[in-house]
């Protein structure tokens, strides 16, 4: 019990002798949860049978297979099969 309360006390000095550094990532890491992440969100777009007037939670879940084949044959076609 001892060996782990030291161990935690350990950690936290470490943590607070860098608080600055841990303070600069502080907007880093706010770029990427604003501009990376919560955009996948619409991703999720292309698997729904989207409605404009019931919004995305609304909508239905997935769509058919053969919606789902389709997306994904048209994503990874070859340059040769585009002429």
């Amino acid at each position: 019990m001892e060996k782990k309360l030291y161990q935690r006390k350990k950690v936290l000095h470490r943590i607070w002798e860098c608080k600055w550094i841990y303070l600069m990532l502080i907007p880093v890491i706010a770029y990427y949860i604003v501009f990376k992440y919560i955009p996948m969100y619409g991703v999720t777009i292309a698997f729904k049978n989207y409605n404009v007037f019931k919004g995305m939670i609304g909508s239905p879940c997935f769509v058919q297979q053969k919606k789902a084949e389709k997306n994904f044959q048209l994503l990874h076609r070859t340059d040769s099969e585009h002429l």
